[in-house]
């Protein structure tokens, strides 16, 4: 995809950038989230304040809403900051985690930390477990009380126990 002439155009005069500087901003760009030259350029010129959806298609467009969104999330909640003279150093968002749930892998999850990726990854076996156990036991309670019984007597435990009542 080349890049809409007239965007860049506007862009470039909007911001008074040079094309080099345009350039040193596209790949800071894309080095915070993995994204074509085009739409890094897309991208700057929303962040502008221009309305891209004048240049471009209607998907080009969402494409860029869904850039714009996912770079606002990648910010940092709160940056090196200074209160009563003091520098401190606040919190940042996590680096997005890579995890895999049932032998799928899902992409990196913006703002997820490693340790929340690892506990969802625990909480799906442990879902697997929880439902396998819950319908297991449905089918038992299901089950007509004779079958129980013959379900029993075939595993060697005596027909007449007494926690098989029918």
């Amino acid at each position: 995809m080349a890049t809409n002439r007239k965007l860049r155009t506007a862009l470039l005069q909007k911001r008074n950038f040079s094309p080099q500087r345009l350039s040193q901003l596209v790949q800071q760009r894309k080095a915070k989230l993995p994204m074509s030259t085009e739409l890094a350029i897309y991208t700057i010129a929303h962040d502008s304040g221009i309305d891209v959806s004048k240049y471009l298609t209607p998907d080009e467009t969402a494409t860029v809403r869904a850039l714009v969104a996912q770079l606002k999330a990648s910010v940092p909640t709160s940056s090196t900051a200074k209160s009563n003279g003091k520098t401190t150093r606040g919190r940042t968002t996590p680096k997005p985690a890579l995890v895999t749930i049932s032998g799928f892998g899902i992409k990196q999850l913006p703002g997820m930390s490693a340790v929340h990726a690892r506990e969802a990854q625990q909480m799906s076996n442990v879902y697997a477990g929880m439902y396998v156990f819950e319908n297991s036991l449905r089918d038992v309670i299901e089950r007509p009380p004779e079958a129980i019984r013959r379900l029993l007597v075939d595993e060697g435990r005596p027909a007449e126990d007494p926690g098989c009542r029918g």
